[in-house]
């Protein structure tokens, strides 16, 4: 996936009704003529790549992130709405500690999420480097990853699904920037019922949605046990639990 173009060589259709919506009825601007992207990708994974860009007309930087139009991809993020909801989130109640969506458009293979890029480092390796921290940092911390699950939860109705060290990010120098929660692809709403898909990462997963015995979680306590195992991380740089671990509950 590293060489993949983003799927470029054809043009990605228009944007999607709630993205960038072109103006007097015309034909949809494509993703090339409103970002320009820079060469290499910073980021991939088992849906897409990740790029650098900048929007054309304001120079604003970003990130570009390919997401494959699958089948899940498809119900969850766009006809269910996660993706809309996203971007309106950014738009009608942004928070500081949850990243920018600026802009979302749909191609024939892939939906491209356009974010906010971020310069800092991630919280996994801003921990590496500052163990042990002295506790009042860990305690900003930590009241920053919970400010930003409690306005997803209650503001938002979305809940993560995904959180762990690796999904957070500073905006910029560690020291006078936001921490920023991002990688919403696993998320979900909060009052729909639970789908069934046993997803996120194994040692950060709530025991209700790991293991042999999964069953209907409450949706919005399962961001809240995997904010204790990064709260365990950073008081002792070590897990709680193993994916083996996991997977015999």
């Amino acid at each position: 996936l590293a060489s993949l173009d983003l799927g470029l060589g054809a043009e990605p259709g228009p944007p999607a009704d709630f993205g960038a919506a072109a103006a007097g009825g015309g034909p949809a601007p494509s993703l090339r003529e409103l970002y320009e992207l820079r060469p290499g990708a910073i980021g991939a994974g088992a849906f897409g790549v990740v790029r650098r860009g900048r929007h054309r007309a304001t120079g604003r930087d970003c990130v570009v992130k390919a997401v494959r139009a699958g089948e899940r991809y498809r119900r969850a993020l766009a006809d269910g709405g996660l993706l809309a909801g996203a971007l309106r989130m950014s738009r009608e109640t942004p928070h500081p500690n949850i990243t920018l969506f600026l802009d979302v458009l749909a191609g024939p293979e892939y939906y491209y999420v356009v974010m906010e890029e971020l310069v800092g480092p991630e919280l996994l390796q801003h921990v590496a480097d500052c163990l042990p921290a002295p506790e009042g940092h860990l305690h900003g911390i930590m009241r920053q990853v919970l400010a930003a699950l409690a306005h997803l939860h209650d503001t938002v109705g979305i809940f993560h699904r995904d959180v762990k060290l690796g999904n957070f990010r500073f905006r910029a120098d560690p020291a006078d920037s936001a921490l920023v929660l991002l990688d919403f692809g696993f998320s979900g709403f909060i009052n729909q019922p639970w789908d069934g898909v046993v997803c996120g990462t194994m040692e950060f997963m709530a025991p209700e949605v790991a293991g042999k015995r999964a069953r209907m979680p409450h949706l919005a306590a399962v961001d809240l046990w995997s904010a204790g195992v990064v709260l365990y991380v950073l008081l002792t740089g070590e897990q709680p639990f193993q994916e083996k671990e996991v997977r015999l509950l």
